[in-house]
């Protein structure tokens, strides 16, 4: 361990809530909205300073509801 406390690290989700953490970035989000997420994240670099630290995301799958609303990302086959 240094101290910097150098990390890489990878993180899944599939089918996951993500409405809980938008109202972080929306705080203005009706409550009744919901978000269902599937991806991966990394980060790489030094933990103990943040303001150096990459961090990727990848959402591959994803639905939100509006009240009765559905909206959903267009499924591509690779």
């Amino acid at each position: 361990m240094t101290d910097r406390y150098d990390a890489q690290l990878a993180f899944r989700f599939v089918n996951s809530s993500i409405d809980p953490y938008l109202k972080f970035v929306a705080p203005r989000m009706l409550p009744y909205t919901r978000a269902i997420a599937t991806g991966s994240i990394q980060v790489a670099g030094p933990l103990g300073d943040y303001t150096h630290l990459r961090i990727d995301g990848r959402v591959e799958d994803a639905s939100v509801t509006l009240v009765d609303y559905e909206l959903h990302n267009e499924r591509r086959s690779r």
